[in-house]
């Protein structure tokens, strides 16, 4: 079974509670293209498919991380990276049909 962009993107809004509309502004589209992607109705342009994975990285990654992490840890780990580069990865390979 292939994972689409759409499904990665509808799971991520899910499990953050993040608004489409807050989508919508930081990757400079309007608000029917994110809700068509996450309903596989229409895919990201391949020209601009980069760019919004990147943002749409940063902002799940900012709203899964904690605001307070434990200073101790968070002194050793760089979880804002980490989680970034997973997500990133994550929906790179939804959009490439991996």
């Amino acid at each position: 079974m292939q994972n689409k962009f759409g499904d990665m993107l509808k799971k991520l809004i899910q499990f953050t509670n993040i608004k489409l509309n807050v989508i919508a502004y930081h990757i400079g589209y309007d608000i029917s293209y994110i809700s068509k992607w996450a309903n596989n109705t229409s895919q990201p342009t391949k020209k601009h498919i980069e760019r919004i994975n990147d943002t749409l990285s940063s902002i799940f990654a900012e709203e899964i991380i904690p605001d307070r992490v434990d200073m101790d840890l968070s002194s050793r780990i760089d979880f804002h990276d980490l989680l970034y580069e997973r997500v990133q990865i994550r929906i790179r390979q939804t959009s490439c049909g991996d």
